[in-house]
C-alpha cells in the first residue's frame, strides 16, 4: 500500500502541471489595479474635502457663537474667507494631482 502511494506521488511529481493563462491576463490585472486606485483616489479626495468643509463650518459656527457680534454680520465679514480658503485648497489639490502625481506614475 505504501509503495503504491509512493509510486503515485513520484508519478505525479514527474508529470508537468498543466496550467495556462489567457494572453490578456496581465492587461486585465493592470486595468483592475488602475480602477481600484482611481476609486481609492476619489474616496480619499471626498474624505479630505468633507473633513475640511466640516472643520471649516464648525469653526465658523463656533466663532459666531463665541463672538459678541451678531451672526449675520459676522458671516458677511467672513464671506470672502469662506470662498477663498476652500477654493485655494481645491486648486492646490488639483495642481498636485495633475502636475506632481502624474509625473511620479509616468
Amino acid at each position: 500500500m505504501k509503495k503504491d502511494l509512493d509510486k503515485m506521488i513520484d508519478k505525479a511529481l514527474k508529470t508537468e502541471f498543466e496550467f495556462s493563462m489567457s494572453t490578456d491576463f496581465a492587461l486585465k490585472v493592470v486595468r483592475n489595479m488602475e480602477t481600484i486606485a482611481a476609486v481609492s483616489d476619489r474616496r480619499f479626495n471626498w474624505l479630505i474635502g468633507s473633513i475640511f468643509s466640516l472643520t471649516f463650518i464648525v469653526g465658523l459656527i463656533t466663532m459666531m457663537i463665541l463672538s459678541e457680534q451678531k451672526s449675520l454680520l459676522m458671516i458677511k465679514s467672513y464671506l470672502s474667507w469662506i470662498i477663498i480658503i476652500p477654493l485655494t485648497v481645491v486648486i492646490i489639490q488639483y495642481l498636485d494631482k495633475k502636475l506632481v502625481k502624474q509625473k511620479l506614475h509616468a
